[in-house]
């Protein structure tokens, strides 16, 4: 498991909870597509891509770092090239990827802490890309073996002001 681990790559267009306009230059029109070509042309085991109001995350596993190669395809479909910063992109490997992806379907990482529209996103990203064929074992037993991941928001919902009309940051 530990070997299958190190594959794990998530790259983050994460903007925060300032002017959301921002992550424009990161938003992937067709991005089934986009996440489908990535997978064929840099041989990619799996993909998904993530596109939420204040962030696009494409999640892979590889056993090669490709990390600017899709850093470079990305900023080709982006319609706003010029405003396209790599720097802006965070790279998390491993372990730090599911620890993300935990965080940002719990809304932990959204503009309003606790949104619980994120796990709903999660959900359908995971769904088209194993409909699509680019998602498979890595991120399909993730998830399976992890389904409270799910179910957390609404549980921070019960047992915290995180799903009330103002949550205390």
């Amino acid at each position: 498991m530990r070997d299958e681990l190190v594959k794990l790559h998530c790259l983050s267009a994460l903007m925060g909870a300032g002017n959301l306009q921002t992550i424009h230059p990161y938003v992937i029109k067709a991005h089934r597509l986009f996440a489908k070509e990535l997978q064929d042309k840099l041989k990619l085991d799996e993909c998904i891509i993530l596109s939420k109001c204040n962030c696009v995350e494409i999640y892979y596993v590889s056993s090669i770092n490709v990390k600017d190669e899709i850093i470079k395809l990305w900023k080709k479909k982006s319609e706003k090239a010029d405003s396209f910063k790599s720097a802006e992109i965070f790279h998390y490997l491993g372990k730090k990827v599911i620890e993300h992806l935990f965080e940002t379907a719990c809304g932990l990482k959204s503009v309003t802490l606790g949104d619980n529209q994120v796990t709903g996103q999660v959900r359908q990203a995971i769904s088209a890309a194993s409909d699509d064929k680019t998602a498979g074992k890595q991120f399909l037993i993730m998830l399976e073996k992890s389904q409270t991941l799910l179910e957390i928001p609404q549980i921070l919902g019960k047992e915290t002001c995180l799903q009330k009309e103002q949550p205390l940051i």
